[in-house]
């Protein structure tokens, strides 16, 4: 008998200590369910539309609706929450479409007791919440306050609207130490003259809120509305930012954006998908962005710059998951003076695709908050980065990743430490690396362009017309129609590795110096044409013991000062060397087959002329029909040894050299005589050339 009767004192001072009480209802549904213990119940009116749960260590409520209805005909509240010491806090987190119906006399729609509202939304874009009702919308007794909104500025609409001729819309009844807090509030209340919107509250804030409605303010105390210096009675709109800060400056879903920190360009805010876009923008301040996977989008030439006062940082995402991206030609140059940081981060940010970012800090480059996000990661894609920094570069994350195989740090040596939390100097763990540049390798210089991952697929040349793409599988430029005439960067093509060039159409490109300079192997193939001019230099140069092969119909035409086509061996013919001694350095190569090399110079001399230092060329399917003077030949005596170097006529080279394409598929324009037809002979295909015989595949028959 003790035992039971000590078990029923220790449950009658459970029940007193757990003194909690939680009532809703839905006349709709004849449903008036109360509550009192912390037992979860994820189907609370039996419609999968509230769900209840528990947080015992931060002594919250929980409650879901989505898309719910909570109604009452009768006298009673619509919804009610007594609090007590464990649980004093109730949050609603709402998704879809809400209502909160007080239909009867004497119905509140929400009375708290011993507790603090907050009203929140998981899913802000598809959310909304409204409340009506006869008599007080929302009712608070004792210690406690109300929050309206999201904290991180994903704002969601509420109206509220009494049908009462003189309740106040939000009434502290005799309760003491209240506030009422609307945060990124997007709020519209609908009142009678005779109503007041805040009755007895100690302090209304309006964080990152303002009143839009004519007239209206928050009295100094910050306890009232007034108009005309009366507590406001009738409509009232609070509205919230959408998330972005210029300078002092918030965007508003209803009001022209116009900082004037903002000197150039334009930006746009798209709250449905979460981007805010920058257009060859300008600004002399700071830029503040809130809200999870958040975009900040970039097109054309953007710059933050230096000027301002604020020693804040010029762009700053709060948030989780937030991304910086643009076109693929666009690019961001941010300047900072006073202490300021580049862009600082809260809780993740991916830098994804455009073509430049550059930062000239007088701290911090790119600076995380792992004291608020322990898994703050920095995450770079494709995007070459240039930090300058007198602090540190890249700091404060919990982790930098690298997910583009193409970019490296121009400093091999740089890691980003986990321990330190900074880009370190591998070699010396103590040096914090103040200036780091992220770039792609350059795959080959076109037209004074560095080709590269991000630009490959279309080189952006300005000034020419056609198209030029770069394969890095195959290492292959293909020219279409591409012609950069009269543009003379200093060269053409600068290629360091083995290179295909393959030509559609009619191709033309000038050049200051070499037209093409060549490091690696070289092969012009395909069905078009191709003209290389040099104004200074020669129309293709090759490295000593490399090889030019031009081949499948290709038509190349290279002209230049010193030379059309010269290999870059060292031949020394002047006699400043020992007669007995060979000449130095090694010819480059050459083979033509089934294609057509015109090469012309301005000048010839002992070391200028059509073709030099070049060993005597390989021809298939292609015959020298120069009109040079008969008896040029590749050959000439240097220093008593004969070596092939280039296209001779007396031992002088001489200015122009052509080399004609006679196979089965030579091209109409190869400037020869000869004719080429096909036939069918017993069903089978054939090409008649120079009355000889060869199938489809250019195999001579006859």
């Amino acid at each position: 008998m003790r035992k039971i009767l000590l078990s029923l004192a220790a449950l009658s001072i459970a029940v007193a200590t757990n003194a909690f009480t939680l009532q809703m209802q839905n006349s709709d549904l004849g449903i008036n369910k109360s509550i009192t213990s912390a037992v979860a119940d994820p189907d609370f009116f039996g419609d999968k539309k509230v769900a209840v749960t528990f947080d015992a260590p931060k002594k919250t409520v929980n409650l879901t609706f989505e898309s719910a209805t909570l109604k009452a005909t009768n006298a009673q509240e619509v919804f009610y929450f007594l609090g007590d010491d464990n649980f004093n806090i109730v949050e609603i987190h709402l998704s879809g479409k809400n209502y909160i119906i007080g239909d009867g006399n004497n119905s509140t729609p929400i009375r708290i007791e011993k507790s603090a509202l907050f009203l929140t939304s998981d899913d802000p874009a598809n959310t909304s919440l409204d409340i009506t009702g006869k008599t007080q919308i929302c009712q608070m007794y004792n210690n406690g306050g109300i929050q309206l909104g999201n904290s991180d500025g994903d704002q969601f609409p509420v109206k509220i609207a009494t049908t009462s001729a003189d309740q106040p819309v939000f009434y502290a009844n005799g309760a003491t130490s209240l506030e009422l807090l609307m945060i990124y509030c997007d709020l519209e209340i609908t009142a009678s003259e005779n109503n007041v919107i805040v009755d007895g509250f100690d302090m209304i804030w309006l964080y990152n809120s303002e009143i839009r409605t004519e007239g209206v303010t928050l009295k100094s105390d910050m306890s009232t509305f007034e108009k005309n210096g009366n507590p406001y009675a009738g409509n009232l709109k609070i509205v919230a930012p959408y998330g972005v800060k210029i300078g002092d400056t918030f965007m508003f879903p209803d009001k022209e954006f116009t900082p004037a920190e903002i000197k150039k360009g334009s930006v746009a805010y798209s709250k449905a998908l979460r981007t805010l876009t920058l257009d060859a923008a300008t600004i002399d301040g700071v830029l503040q962005v809130w809200g999870d996977n958040f975009i900040v989008y970039l097109k054309g030439s953007n710059t933050f710059t230096n000027s301002a006062a604020s020693a804040a940082s010029r762009i700053s995402f709060h948030g989780t998951n937030s991304v910086l991206k643009g076109d693929k030609d666009a690019d961001l140059d941010i300047y900072c003076n006073n202490n300021a940081q580049g862009i600082s981060v809260d809780d993740g940010l991916e830098i994804g695709e455009f073509e430049r970012l550059s930062i000239y800090a007088s701290t911090y480059g790119i600076i995380g908050n792992t004291d608020v996000s322990p898994n703050d990661v920095l995450s770079l894609t494709v995007t070459p980065i240039d930090i300058y920094s007198n602090t540190a570069a890249i700091s404060e994350f919990e982790d930098l990743t690298i997910s583009s195989p193409y970019l490296k740090w121009s400093n091999d040596a740089a890691e980003y430490s986990t321990t330190k939390k900074a880009l370190i100097d591998s070699s010396d763990e103590d040096e914090i690396i103040k200036s780091a540049f992220l770039s792609y390798p350059t795959l080959l210089s076109f037209c004074a362009v560095n080709v590269n991952e991000l630009n490959k697929d279309d080189i952006p040349v300005s000034g020419a017309t056609g198209k030029a793409s770069y394969n890095t599988a195959t290492n292959t430029l293909t020219l279409d129609n591409f012609n950069a005439e009269g543009l003379e960067p200093g060269n053409a093509i600068y290629a360091t590795k083995d290179l295909t060039i393959s030509l559609v159409g009619e191709n033309s490109l000038d050049a200051n110096v070499d037209a093409l300079y060549a490091e690696g192997n070289i092969t012009i193939e395909g069905k078009g044409s191709l003209k290389l001019k040099s104004v200074y230099g020669s129309g293709a140069t090759l490295s000593e013991g490399k090889k030019l092969t031009i081949c499948k119909r290709a038509y190349v035409t290279l002209e230049g000062l010193d030379a059309g086509l010269k290999g870059d061996g060292i031949l020394d013919c002047t006699g400043a060397m020992d007669p007995e001694d060979a000449p130095t350095g090694t010819p480059a190569e050459l083979e033509i087959n089934n294609a057509t090399l015109i090469a012309k110079s301005v000048n010839k001399s002992e070391y200028e002329g059509a073709i030099i230092y070049f060993s005597e060329p390989k021809l298939t399917d292609a015959a020298l029909t120069s009109t040079v003077p008969e008896g040029g030949s590749f050959a000439y005596k240097c220093n008593g040894t004969t070596v092939f170097a280039g296209f001779v006529k007396d031992n002088e080279y001489v200015e122009s050299v052509t080399i004609s394409a006679n196979g089965p598929t030579a091209i109409a324009n190869t400037k020869t005589a000869n004719t080429t037809k096909k036939v069918i002979i017993d069903g089978q295909l054939y090409i008649i050339h120079n009355a000889q015989l060869f199938n489809a595949t250019g195999t001579r028959v006859r």
